[in-house]
């Protein structure tokens, strides 16, 4: 599980995962791959004009939030409307895939990582802004 939290820590530092909307895609796109067949596909993911993540949005992040008892709004877009949700949903599969290439991938650790050693084995919500 180190070599996993150690590269999402290089991955939530280099595509600055850290506002409230691209936790809202990571996590959205972490709850719809676990549904998927490897390798992952960004195509799967976006809509038909490619501009943007298919069916992200408040409801959808609401709905995966609740599934693990937080009912506080996230976002109210929930990184719809970002321009770089999509490029860091490319750079997210891929690196998606490679964990399921090394066979470390692991969809509920996932959902409970927290990039700060205080909050480990906590389900991570950016702060209230």
């Amino acid at each position: 599980m180190k070599q996993v939290e150690s590269s999402l820590e290089i991955f939530v530092k280099r595509y600055n995962i850290n506002s409230k909307g691209s936790f809202a895609l990571v996590l959205f796109v972490t709850r719809n791959a676990s549904w998927r067949v490897l390798p992952l596909s960004a195509v799967d993911f976006l809509t038909p004009h490619g501009s943007q993540v298919a069916g992200l949005g408040k409801t959808a992040v609401q709905a995966i939030l609740s599934d693990h008892g937080i009912n506080r709004i996230l976002a109210e877009e929930g990184g719809r409307t970002s321009q770089g949700s999509v490029f860091k949903m490319k750079a997210y599969l891929c690196l998606l895939n490679q964990f399921a290439q090394e066979s470390v991938l692991d969809f509920r650790s996932l959902v409970t990582y927290s990039p700060t050693p205080a909050e480990k084995n906590k389900k991570i919500m950016p702060p209230s802004s």
